[in-house]
């Protein structure tokens, strides 16, 4: 395996780890599964939204 794929492989356990922490968190505190949901998939969405913002903004904060 690459070194690419191990490092996306590691990324999508960690993610998923954060999210099932954040599912149990919320449900077992009296939140419905549908409203936890909804709010992932929003925050989901607004990430990617905000992205290509927050690439420029890095790149030029990195830059050489």
């Amino acid at each position: 395996m690459t070194r690419e794929i191990v490092d996306l492989e590691k990324a999508e356990q960690s993610l998923f780890e954060e999210i099932m922490a954040v599912i149990l968190y919320l449900n077992k505190n009296g939140i419905e599964l549908s409203a936890v949901r909804e709010m992932i998939d929003m925050k989901v969405a607004d990430a990617f939204n905000q992205y290509p913002k927050l690439s420029d903004a890095y790149d030029k904060e990195n830059r050489n």
